[in-house]
Order: structure tokens, then sequence, then C-alpha cells
């Protein structure tokens, strides 16, 4: 038991060191109050989903293997497994550093080595999409095209209709982002036939949700629209509160128009979701920034909502995003200070996709 709480110890420490939001004390108390394996394992994926939510990448990669090397202890396949196979790495975003990447597409690996030598083809095809899904992130399309391909052959043999309506939605989204518009229509169309056939509300609520993505690549705001619009009904008529969440918050980055913000953060309340809360404040004030380009109120309600600020804290990003606050209120020259803090930052940890945005946004400052 001694080699167990060793790397628990650590955690109590961090609590007491680094921690300046509630919920995350409370979240590592939870971790070191857990008296089983089962407890354990499960309070360490709420505490490495909260990380990633708050992109504290860092302590996110440490808290997943402290949480494998419990579940390994464990000797339980199903606590491995459940390790290996958390939804904390589904959620990172394409603005992550490049050491985050490369970490968590080792931890992928970890779980796609397993779940070959155990013979799961499911969980097997899972790790492909998510490698996949990385690359596609990073613009690594080819390496994205080629793990999305191994990922298909690994199902033949299954019946997992959910995961194969995933993996068509994935290979539609690297071929959209390739620019070939045809292509990705015809699997955003195979993972509709699959998800309607399945009746699964989740999965047509975001089959609808990629053909909005398509339709607004396209310029077409009215058909993008219309396809959440049709996702709002199927949510209301299926009482999907977390699918209306998503619906109101894409039809808001789709409209700019504040009623659907208002409502998102409403059901995000209503249902608790720690993740829609925080990304709904971050839809807010880039509202604030760049839409009404009030950098007063845009900073002040930054200033305000502490759990926000500390999610650009850990990202390592508040001077960006500080400067963008600037440069869209039209005060190039606070911003252009705010960018150059940031600049060694991006430059070290960022891959050359995420540079190429920034530099261009701190060149637009000095035109």
């Amino acid at each position: 038991m001694r080699k167990l709480l060793l790397p628990l110890a650590a955690l109590l420490l961090f609590s007491k060191t680094y921690s300046q939001i509630p919920l995350e004390k409370k979240l590592i108390e939870k971790v070191n109050n857990a008296n089983d394996y089962d407890a354990r394992v499960q309070a360490l994926g709420e505490l490495a989903e909260f990380y990633t939510i708050y992109r504290a990448d860092r302590k996110a990669d440490s808290v997943l293997e402290i949480q494998l090397s419990v579940a390994e202890l464990s000797t339980n396949e199903a606590l491995i497994t459940s390790a290996l196979f958390g939804n904390s790495l589904t959620t990172l975003s394409s603005w992550s550093g490049t050491e985050t990447f490369e970490k968590a597409l080792s931890f992928i690996q970890k779980g796609l080595e397993y779940a070959k030598a155990a013979n799961l083809k499911d969980l097997e095809a899972v790790a492909y999409l998510r490698k996949a899904n990385l690359y596609r992130k990073r613009k690594l399309y080819e390496q994205a095209s080629q793990h999305i391909l191994l990922a298909f052959p690994a199902l033949e043999s299954a019946k997992n209709d959910s995961l194969k309506t995933e993996l068509y939605l994935e290979l539609g989204n690297i071929l959209l982002a390739k620019g070939d518009i045809a292509s990705a229509y015809t699997n955003f169309n195979n993972a509709f036939d699959i998800a309607y056939k399945e009746k699964n509300v989740a999965l047509l609520s975001s089959v609808y949700h990629h053909f909005g993505d398509l339709y607004s690549s396209l310029g077409n705001e009215e058909q993008a629209k219309a396809s959440l619009q049709e996702s709002v009904q199927l949510n209301t008529k299926k009482g999907n509160k977390e699918g209306l969440v998503k619906d109101y918050i894409d039809l808001f980055r789709l409209t700019a128009v504040p009623d659907y913000l208002e409502e998102a953060s409403r059901l995000a309340d209503a249902i608790n979701s720690i993740r829609y809360k925080l990304f709904c404040k971050k839809l807010r004030f880039h509202f604030l920034a760049i839409e009404k380009k009030d950098a007063p109120e845009a900073l002040r309600y930054l200033n305000s909502n502490p759990d926000l600020y500390q999610s650009y804290v850990y990202q390592g990003m508040l001077n960006y995003y500080i400067g963008t606050v600037y440069q869209y209120s039209g005060q190039p020259d606070s911003a252009i200070y705010y960018y150059l803090k940031e600049e060694p930052q991006m430059v070290q940890a960022y891959d050359p996709s995420v540079q190429s945005g920034f530099f261009m946004e701190l060149a637009q400052c000095y035109v």
C-alpha cells in the first residue's frame, strides 16, 4: 500500500501549493480520500479531465500517468482499460503545445499496444481514432488519414455501429480540412445513415453539427444554421440537454447572436457541466473583445471570473488573450506589448501551425 500512496502525497502537496480553483482542491481531496483502487482510479480520472478542461496540460499528463500506475498496481483489467481509454484526451485543443500533443500520442500508443495484445478490436479502433484526431488538430493531415484508415479494418468483424459512426465523422473532418468537400460529405452521410438506423440521438446530433461545419466552410450560413436547427429539434424532442448546450453554442459561434449564448449558459448551469460553463464564459469574453470591441468590459469580465482567468493562466497564454482584447479594440500598441510578452512561450512550446496564426495577428498590429 505504501507504493500506492507515494504519488498521491505529491498530489496533496500540489493542492496546498498551487490550487487556485476550489473545485481543483475538492477533486484532489477526493483522490487522497479514496480508500480502494476503484475509487482512486475514478477520482484520478475526474481530476485529469478537470485539468484538461482548464488547459492545465502538464498537470493532466502527470495525473494520467499516476492513474495508470494505480490501475496497474490493482492488476484489475477493467481499471487498466478505464485508465488507458478515459475521456480526458478526447478534447485537447488545436492550440495545445507540442509537448502536450506528443505526450498524448505516447499515452494513446500505450492503449493501442494494450488493445492489440488483448485482441480488443473495438479499443484498437478507438486508439487509432484518437491518434487521427490529434494529428488532424496539428494539421498533420496525412498522418491523420493513415491512422483513421487503420481503424476501419479493426472493426470489420465487430458490430459497434456507434464507433463506426465516429470513424466516418473523423474521416470526414480530415477530408474537410484537406479541402475535399465532396468526400467529406459522403463520409458524413455514411455516419448519418448509421446513426439514424441505430436511433442514436447523441451521434445523430453530432452528424448535424458536422454538416453545419461543412456548409459553414462553404460560406453557406443559412444551410449551416438549418443543420444546427435540426439538431435543436431532435434534442428538444428527446430531452437531451447536453446536446442542446452544444447546439446553442454552435449557433452562437455561427451567428454571434447573444440569445443563443444565453441559452447555452443557462442549460450548462442546469446540468452543472464544468466544461460547458467555462466554455460559455470563454465565448462571452471573446464576444466582448472581438465582436463588441469593448476592451474595458472584456477585461472587467475576465477579471471578475476567476475560473476563466485561471484557465488562461494554466494554459500559459494569458498575455496573448489580453493582447487580442487590445488588438480588436483598436489599441495596437498595447496589443503588441502583450503579444511580445507571449512570443517566447509561443516559439518554444507550440507547433508551426499555431505560431503562424500568432505571428499573423502580431503583424496586423503593425499595419
